[in-house]
């Protein structure tokens, strides 16, 4: 897939055929020129995808809190590794219900490989019951971050470890433990 750095990138080389051939008598062709800066941009871009790690070679595990309260938060862990030959520059984006309040879910990373990083996303879930992961996409840019490289959603749930929030109703009364513990230990 092709970015917006690309697209800027074709816009400048028209703009600068356009300004040559207004400042230039004898510039070539106006089209000439915007062939030339497409097949320009093409090739870059085409070389920019061919470097980008491999987004199916990473490795994922979570780990974390699978009970929490209604109105608590909880916190899950997502380990990525790198295991591909070249270094992973790009975004991890951590997918979940949306009643389990995610935040902190998209995730910038710079991996060289072998290297693994943990990203923390906090569930403050608005209803009880199970909320399950979703999926973990991981994008892989180039290094002229003119285009990227995504897991397909196959490849992406393939790659998802699963992993279950319980979602218990509220226990408000705690407040009142304590007391009612020491008054128990008196009797």
């Amino acid at each position: 897939m092709v970015t917006w750095r690309a697209a800027l990138l074709f816009g400048l080389a028209m703009l600068g055929g356009v300004a040559g051939a207004v400042a230039v008598p004898g510039w070539p062709n106006p089209w000439l020129v915007a062939a030339l800066s497409l097949a320009g941009v093409t090739v870059l871009s085409m070389m920019d995808y061919a470097l980008a790690g491999a987004p199916g070679e990473v490795r994922l595990a979570r780990a974390g809190e699978t009970q929490t309260r209604l109105g608590e938060s909880a916190t899950v862990t997502l380990s990525v590794t790198n295991g591909s030959v070249r270094p992973l520059r790009g975004e991890v984006r951590d997918a979940w219900v949306p009643s389990a309040g995610a935040t902190g879910y998209a995730h910038e990373v710079s991996l060289d490989p072998g290297e693994t990083v943990e990203l923390a996303a906090e569930l403050t879930p608005t209803r009880r019951g199970d909320r399950r992961a979703v999926r973990v996409t991981v994008r892989s840019y180039g290094p002229a971050g003119l285009a990227f490289r995504q897991t397909s959603h196959r490849r992406a749930d393939a790659l998802t470890p699963p992993w279950t929030v319980t979602v218990l109703p509220r226990f408000d009364s705690r407040k009142h433990l304590p007391e009612k513990l020491s008054r128990l230990r008196v009797i």
